[in-house]
């Protein structure tokens, strides 16, 4: 095992949360919160295990048959479709391995949380990215106990080994309830209670089971980080599998390596040519400058050190004039743009020091190759939003000045 970074996407914007485990699991870096962006992180030799709200995650199973996984994948969403509140094709699945009780589990989101989720992720992150589960399954869990996890903003509830929900203290009750009538009861409840306020007697008084409750001072990721080895289930699957991303850069990578040795090779050849060619064009140039220069310096009787005085002549031009953030943008990023064949411009504007950049693009990895690009122009480059459609990634960029 890797480090690993362990980070909790809590929505409706409020602050991320993360954490470092060490390669055994450990925590060696405590629980922090904020913008990602601000993280610094290692170069390589890392993972990145991201936990989404519970809420937006139907954790289920499928009665299915015994099918090659192209075909299953095809058929879950057909099994489970009565529990659907979405239609299929706005909705991503992620499945697991078929259990003892010959049901396969199922994970169902939405493909705006997912597109949402991933823009969240930093660009230099997002390579290394293994793992997005509900956070509901690395609570704490043993056979035949429910564990009942508290926090101010939200509780956990998790009923078996894949399965689990959201909720708040309002409804608590009524859904604990609501799974013992549908033939679920444990032989114990765990409370693990990250607030100042007991619920282990209310549980008691309301079921016939033993309730154990302990208060912790620890944050909620904290608690979570212990399961993190493990992992049941994994909702990049499809469309968000990292695996063939780092598969494919590879190749891209090597792709890139052939080419400069070929074309190392062909500018050793070439270089007692080109250096004759060169030698003409200086030549050429050299007149040409001295053309300029006494159209220039048209009472100018010799041509003296044409080059420092044109540009004397530039700086003191350039002194008079206003400053124009946008040329100095654009003269940053234009050859960058026009060199990415995948990526399409369909909008550029620029609002007072940052330049907007509406574009189209193939996949996630050529929006990753785009940002990055950019960055290396030495400007600032920073990705607002991505949606995925049908065919292609419609995403918003801004660029500004560092």
């Amino acid at each position: 095992m890797r480090r690993t970074l362990l980070i909790k996407l809590n929505g409706d914007e409020k602050p991320t949360e993360w954490l470092w485990l060490d390669e055994k699991g450990k925590i060696s870096q405590g629980w922090q919160q904020g913008e990602l962006s601000t993280l610094s992180m290692p170069e390589k030799n890392y993972d990145v295990f991201v936990l989404v709200p519970t809420r937006d995650v139907l954790i289920t199973a499928a009665e299915v048959p015994n099918l090659a996984e192209s075909k299953l994948r095809k058929a879950v969403p057909f099994a489970i479709e009565e529990q659907l509140s979405q239609p299929i094709d706005q909705l991503h699945f992620a499945i697991g391995t078929v259990g003892k009780n010959k049901l396969l589990p199922v994970l169902v989101t939405s493909h705006d949380c997912m597109q949402g989720w991933m823009t969240t992720i930093p660009i230099e992150m997002q390579h290394n990215l293994r793992t997005f589960m509900p956070s509901v399954l690395l609570t704490p869990w043993q056979k035949d106990e429910w564990t009942v996890c508290v926090t101010d903003n939200e509780i956990l509830v998790r009923t078996d080994y894949l399965a689990g929900f959201s909720t708040d203290s309002n409804q608590l009750i009524t859904l604990l309830k609501r799974q013992l009538e549908i033939g679920l009861k444990p032989k114990s409840i765990r409370v693990i209670n990250h607030t100042s306020t007991p619920i282990g007697d209310e549980l008691s008084d309301s079921f016939d089971v033993e309730v154990e409750e302990t208060a912790v001072s620890s944050q909620l990721l904290t608690t979570l980080s212990h399961q993190v080895i493990g992992l049941p289930i994994n909702l990049l699957q499809g469309d968000y599998q990292t695996r063939q991303r780092e598969v494919t850069v590879k190749k891209l990578r090597l792709s890139a390596t052939i080419v400069a040795a070929v074309l190392l090779v062909f500018l050793s050849l070439m270089s007692i040519t080109k250096y004759a060619v060169l030698s003409y064009e200086n030549n050429q140039l050299q007149k040409q400058m001295n053309t300029v220069y006494k159209e220039i310096f048209p009472k100018a009787t010799t041509v003296v050190n044409p080059r420092r005085r044109i540009e004397r002549l530039l700086i003191e031009m350039k002194e008079n004039q206003q400053d124009s953030g946008f040329l100095r943008l654009m003269a940053h990023i234009a050859p960058t743009i026009i060199s990415q064949k995948n990526v399409t411009i369909q909008r550029l504007s620029y609002d007072q020091t940052q330049l907007n950049l509406q574009i189209h693009v193939n996949d996630f990895l050529a929006l990753d190759q785009f940002v990055t690009a950019i960055r290396k122009t030495g400007v600032v480059a920073e990705q607002r939003s991505a949606t995925k459609s049908d065919k292609e990634i419609e995403a918003r960029i801004i660029v500004k000045e560092a």
